[in-house]
This record gives structure tokens, C-alpha cells and sequence, in this order.
């Protein structure tokens, strides 16, 4: 009987963390999920900022999770364990939001900062506002020999 109960035990242990999956918040505006760990691989979904997701394993910089019926690799730093929630009647924040946010600060604050300091950000907006598309990213890294941003 006793090695009836310490068989248990043991699948119970091992079998646990497959109930118990840990749940995690993407904490970017769009996140995207991709087939193996690595910034260049090729996105299977993308989820939203607030998407609770389910951790499959973390594999270094790198987490695995479910969102639905996607299983994907995401940056674990895209990741958070607080709960995000909606603050005001507007469902979803904007990227300057979110960036703001980022950095600690609000629409307000920065506002006031700008002002203040008698700075010119026009410069700084603009540069925010610049995307850059994947492939170029990809020859950038590669070409600088920067380890395909890993």
C-alpha cells in the first residue's frame, strides 16, 4: 500500500505543473508569436496588449505559450504577470500610451516635462513614428554580424 501511495505522489508531482500552467499578460501593443525562439522566426499569431496567455516552457530570453488554439514563442520581456485591465471606458491604449507607460509616465507628465524644460521634442516624435520593415532589421544584424538580434 505504501508504494501505492508514493507511486501517486510522484505522478501527481510530475503531472501538476500541466494543470497548474502559469498565466502571464503581454505587456506590448502587438505581440507576435513565433514557431521557434528567435526574433527572425516566423510568426504564427499575433496577440494583443492584455491577451492572458499560458506558459508552456521558457527556453532563455524566450517563453512559450497558448493563446487559444496558437502556440507560439514570444520575447519573455513582452510579458508580465500582472493582470492588465482597462483603466478608463476606452477598451485599448494607444502605442504612445503604452510607451508612455513604459517609461513610467503619463500623456500628463510628459506633457508637463516638455514644457517645462523648454525642449523641443519634435525631433524625438518624429523618430517615434518610424517603422522599419522586418527584412531590413534582418540584413542590419546580420551584416553588422550582431548574432541575428539573439
Amino acid at each position: 500500500m505504501r508504494r501505492l501511495t508514493v507511486l501517486f505522489l510522484s505522478v501527481m508531482v510530475a503531472v501538476l505543473p500541466v494543470f497548474a500552467a502559469s498565466k502571464l499578460y503581454v505587456a506590448v501593443q502587438n505581440a507576435e508569436l513565433k514557431n521557434s525562439p528567435s526574433y527572425f522566426a516566423k510568426t504564427v499569431t499575433t496577440v494583443d496588449y492584455g491577451t492572458q496567455v499560458s506558459v508552456v516552457k521558457t527556453d532563455g530570453k524566450w517563453t512559450q505559450v497558448k493563446s487559444g488554439s496558437s502556440t507560439g514563442w514570444i520575447a519573455t520581456s513582452s510579458l508580465t504577470k500582472k493582470k492588465i485591465t482597462a483603466s478608463s471606458s476606452k477598451a485599448n491604449a494607444s502605442a504612445k500610451e503604452i510607451t508612455l507607460a513604459g517609461k513610467g509616465f503619463t500623456q500628463e507628465i510628459e506633457n508637463s516635462y516638455k514644457n517645462s524644460s523648454g525642449t523641443d521634442y519634435a525631433a524625438v516624435d518624429k523618430i517615434e513614428t518610424i517603422t522599419v520593415p522586418a527584412s531590413k532589421e534582418a540584413n542590419f544584424l546580420i551584416e553588422g554580424s550582431l548574432n541575428k538580434g539573439e
